[in-house]
């Protein structure tokens, strides 16, 4: 998945469903931590790598059969991409300024019965990911 193509085209897909909602304040303040003080793309990732592992981990315990893609960046750009247009959910963290305009947009594929999917939305809700 480009960095492109995300959320226009995620936004625009019939096959997924979306929720938009504050991110957590200490996601919010790692991301932009990292992307301030960054010195490489190696670097960079670490961190992001923990919070798409820890995201992926709380899903999994109740869905472990699900696939799941994180893209982390700002409005105009992610800088981190680690999801395929074939995953099921798709969590998109976009970084502000301030903690109350960053924002996580969680995608779900619509295949999934009406109250699986509810239940996945409410799993991901504005959850501390930083927190193993």
């Amino acid at each position: 998945m480009s960095s492109s193509e995300t959320i226009s085209s995620l936004l625009s897909d019939p096959n997924y469903d979306h929720r938009i909602c504050g991110m957590h304040s200490a996601v919010a303040q790692m991301i932009r931590k990292e992307h301030k003080e960054k010195t490489d793309q190696q670097d960079e990732a670490g961190a992001y790598t923990t919070l798409a592992t820890n995201l992926k981990r709380r899903l999994h315990s109740v869905y472990p059969d699900i696939t799941v893609g994180v893209l982390v960046g700002s409005a105009f750009k992610s800088y981190y991409l680690n999801a395929d247009r074939d995953d099921l959910v798709i969590v998109n963290f976009l970084s502000d300024t301030l903690d109350i305009d960053s924002k996580q947009m969680t995608f779900v594929h619509r295949s999934f019965p009406p109250e699986r999917l509810e239940k996945i939305f409410a799993i991901l809700y504005k959850h501390n990911f930083m927190l193993a």
